[in-house]
């Protein structure tokens, strides 16, 4: 498996949690998309993520939007999953029944 090397987006606003990325592959970027259902994440605490895509999971919870991180660091606490989408940068999903 090829290692993500930025996350470009994250889309939360429908019923899936929609996930863009680019790797170097031969020496040239590709785009890829993963998609995760809000339930399965929520669920099976993130075990289905992990399993589709190279990420780290951190147990440091980021305090602010600013806060340490590295592209792809994951933390999940108190029904947020938080995803670092480039050096320092951090988007919060929450988690909810609907």
């Amino acid at each position: 498996m090829s290692q993500i090397d930025n996350i470009t987006s994250v889309d939360t606003s429908g019923a899936n949690i929609v996930v863009k990325t680019t790797r170097r592959v031969s020496g040239a970027n590709q785009a890829q998309t993963f998609t995760f259902s809000k339930d399965d994440v929520a669920a099976f605490g993130l075990a289905k993520l992990i399993a589709n895509v190279d990420v780290n999971l951190v147990a440091n919870v980021p305090s602010t939007a600013t806060s340490a991180g590295m592209t792809g660091d994951i933390a999940i606490v108190a029904g947020f999953l938080y995803v670092c989408v480039a050096t320092n940068t951090w988007r919060r999903v929450a988690l909810t029944t609907f």
